[in-house]
């Protein structure tokens, strides 16, 4: 549990068939990259799959997961919370530790041979999540928030090079998740332990690039909230430390689903199907807006996933677990 206080977002010659409910295996391992949990999974645009760990540093593969090298040269923080891939390849890594703190962000132009840290202005170093407004490129750092470091939404408009804090109204400065929609509005999901010994948090909007923001938070239960996702067709959906998938439906939330697990992350493919990994109950999936999900398990032999990420070209989609796995499905998640 205190491990999620501070995480929370190949080139295969194979024909693959379309995604069937009666399909008898859904996954199949990997071989690896490591022992250390597999905390955040981004893919390239040609398929090359990046797993950022939580000890063990960054991990590449250029043939869908049947082998992985480490690449960590110049990434001095081996934590790594998230990982987000631009338009132009550049590979950003965000570190974050609950018991060895964080280095900020650190950034690769070279596809994960060589890393630097872009931390000027980043006035707090233990980054959460990370997420990418594709139209601007604006990029945002959510934060933990620590004695002398002030957490909350970091943002910067030049790659990573410098940061200015984003925060102005946002009231719980414990940033867990991040989300972006097509028109730029950008959601912050919070939560934190209390003293008293609740969990408590909510979300967040900001419609001017983080410039300033508006609790959003009605109809919502008083818990973190683990995981946010705009859809292809602007929907917000959140998942949270309960196991609650809400949808955002005017200015309030209205609850859809339960898990009886954390979800960790929430995943649209581009027609709209979604994907949920959650620590305890592995991955479900909901082809109607996220009101009913369906477990996809099948040679999942780790149900405690806590990354997701599909491969654009084919649509298969990968899972990261907490024993440091790696799993793919074994076809596309693609409808035909």
């Amino acid at each position: 549990m205190q491990r999620w206080l501070v995480f929370g977002g190949c080139a295969l010659s194979i024909a693959l068939a379309p995604l069937s409910v009666a399909q008898e295996t859904f996954w199949q391992t990997t071989s690896g990259p490591a022992t250390y949990p597999v905390q955040a999974l981004a893919v390239t645009q040609d398929g090359v799959i990046f797993a950022g760990t939580d000890g063990g540093g960054v991990f590449r593969s250029e043939d869908g997961g049947l082998t992985w090298t480490p690449t960590n040269q110049g990434l001095t923080h081996p934590y790594i919370s998230s990982l987000v891939i631009d338009p132009e390849g550049r590979i950003f890594a965000g570190t974050g530790s609950l018991s060895v703190g964080g280095s900020g962000v650190f950034r690769s132009d070279d596809r994960g041979e060589t890393w630097r840290a872009v931390n000027t202005g980043l006035r707090n170093p233990h980054i959460v999540c990370l997420a990418l407004d594709r139209s601007s490129g604006i990029l945002y750092a959510g934060t933990w928030d620590l004695p002398r470091n002030p957490g909350g939404v970091f943002r910067s408009t030049d790659g990573g090079q410098t940061w200015t804090r984003a925060s102005n109204g946002l009231k719980n400065p414990y940033v867990l998740s991040l989300a972006v929609a097509p028109n730029g509005e950008l959601y912050a999901g919070t939560g934190a332990l209390r003293l008293s010994g609740t969990f408590g948090g909510g979300v967040f909007r900001s419609t001017d690039q983080g410039a300033t923001w508006t609790e959003i938070s009605a109809g919502m239960d008083d818990v973190p909230v683990t995981a946010l996702l705009v859809t292809p067709q602007g929907h917000v959906l959140a998942g949270t430390f309960n196991g609650d998938i809400y949808r955002l439906l005017g200015r309030s939330w209205v609850r859809y689903f339960r898990f009886d697990a954390i979800v960790f992350s929430l995943l649209a493919n581009a027609q709209g199907h979604l994907f949920a990994a959650t620590y305890g109950a592995g991955v479900f999936r909901s082809t109607d807006g996220g009101r009913t999900w369906t477990e996809v398990n099948a040679g999942l032999n780790d149900r405690n996933v806590l990354s997701l990420a599909l491969k654009p070209d084919d649509g298969r989609l990968f899972a990261g677990t907490a024993t440091g796995s790696v799993f793919r499905s074994v076809v596309s998640t693609l409808v035909e």
